[in-house]
């Protein structure tokens, strides 16, 4: 670089000579002819040549030179944004590594949360199983207290009906009964009456048999006398017949 700017010093230091004729005034023509004339024209384009060869040089030497800056300033352009673009990125990715630090340790205390959680749901599903099996008990309980005052409140109904049954049974035997006792004392009194005919009978035959009525014994010699007390036997009988067949 330094070399190509010494070269391109000298180049402008030799043009504005050249410009100036200066050192074409003060060099010696390398050249005459034979009658002693020099020759400038063929010295003067060779200075020329070697002038443009040099301007050429300097001038690919400074649009390397200057290439070359912009390839370092575009080099160095970049470098910048990859180091910015690194530095973001590595930014980005310590940003990244905090959140998913952050993120696992939320994901570590959701699953803590979430073994409770179904810790928790466990013991409510076998609390609930256990309400169920009481709820079926007491429900079944219930049925059978139902069934039984069911079943109890039929055999007292059927008591009640029993009982008034049985009450009218009661009554209608002991109207029965009371109906049997009057028949009864009616068939007492007609016992007596018949054991009072029979007591006549025998003070009847005790007269007989002792004389001392001789008109009935002549009635008696008029009539049968077995055939009277058969016939009074036979009365007897049939009205025990009646007050029998009036009982029932």
């Amino acid at each position: 670089g330094s070399q190509a700017g010494l070269v391109k010093r000298l180049v402008f230091i030799a043009l504005r000579g050249f410009t100036q004729r200066r050192f074409v005034r003060q060099l010696r023509c390398p050249e005459t002819t034979a009658s002693g004339v020099c020759l400038p024209g063929a010295w003067l384009w060779l200075w020329r040549r070697k002038l443009v060869s040099a301007w050429r040089r300097v001038s690919h030497f400074a649009r390397q030179a200057r290439h070359q800056y912009e390839a370092a300033g575009r080099r160095h352009a970049e470098s910048g944004g990859l180091q910015h673009l690194l530095a973001e990125t590595q930014r980005r990715n310590r940003h990244l590594e905090a959140v998913l630090a952050a993120e696992r340790c939320r994901a570590a205390g959701l699953e803590v949360s979430l073994s409770q959680l179904q810790a928790h749901a466990e013991e409510l599903k076998a609390a609930l199983q256990e309400s169920y099996l009481r709820q079926f008990e007491e429900s079944s309980r219930r049925d059978e207290v139902e069934r039984i005052r069911q079943a109890a409140e039929w055999e007292r109904h059927q008591w009640t009906e029993e009982r008034l049954s049985m009450g009218r049974e009661i009554a209608q035997h002991r109207g029965e009964l009371m109906q049997s006792e009057a028949r009864c004392a009616v068939r007492d009194k007609q016992l007596v009456a018949a054991s009072g005919e029979l007591c006549l009978a025998e003070e009847i035959i005790d007269d007989i048999s002792t004389s001392k009525l001789v008109g009935l014994r002549r009635f008696f010699e008029k009539y049968n006398l077995p055939q009277v007390v058969v016939g009074l036997f036979r009365r007897v009988i049939e009205l025990q017949a009646q007050l029998r067949s009036a009982a029932w």
